[in-house]
């Protein structure tokens, strides 16, 4: 009963996860990427919607 519980909260908390991470991206570099992906915590971005200047 407890392992289906804490399946749900980590989905919740990347789901929190990821609008706070598009959020910030938006509004401090004007990056809108809605295909964002977090799982387990780790945010990734799709390397093809950042600009050359963002690319590391």
């Amino acid at each position: 009963m407890l392992i289906p519980i804490a399946a749900q909260a980590t989905t919740a908390d990347d789901t929190y996860i990821a609008g706070y991470a598009a959020g910030v991206l938006k509004q401090n570099l004007n990056l809108d990427l809605p295909s964002l992906i977090v799982r387990d915590g780790v945010i990734t971005l799709p390397v093809g919607s950042l600009g050359a200047h963002y690319h590391f």
